[in-house]
């Protein structure tokens, strides 16, 4: 019988050792799962797609002749507004798409409205 104690003690600490090793790998030690790394990797390629965009889109702001106006519209309107403009002003609508971006356009927004240069 003191054998079969001892086989329940080792099986129960060997299964408590490996749900806390998955425990923690999965919740501190940056393990995931294939979907999860799928996730991740979709987020960080678009983000950086729409750092290297952004530019463009600012370029065909800059290049527009109602700049100056277009842009006091997107300042004065409030919310989301102002990417709604920019989306009709066409400057979210790089070549060569045919549909503008909602989040290139949001993010060209947001650096038509931090940057005090224009």
């Amino acid at each position: 019988m003191e054998i079969y104690g001892r086989l329940l003690y080792s099986l129960i600490g060997a299964v408590a050792g490996c749900a806390a090793t998955i425990i923690i790998g999965f919740s501190l030690g940056g393990w995931m799962t294939d979907r999860g790394a799928e996730r991740a990797t979709v987020s960080a390629v678009r983000e950086e797609v729409i750092k290297v965009l952004v530019p463009h889109c600012i370029d065909q702001a800059l290049h527009d002749p109602n700049f100056s106006k277009i842009l006091a519209q997107i300042k004065d309107a409030p919310g989301h507004n102002g990417t709604k403009i920019l989306i009709q002003a066409g400057w979210a609508t790089l070549l060569p798409m045919t549909d503008p971006d909602l989040s290139i356009a949001a993010a060209c927004t947001d650096a038509l409205l931090s940057d005090h240069r224009y």
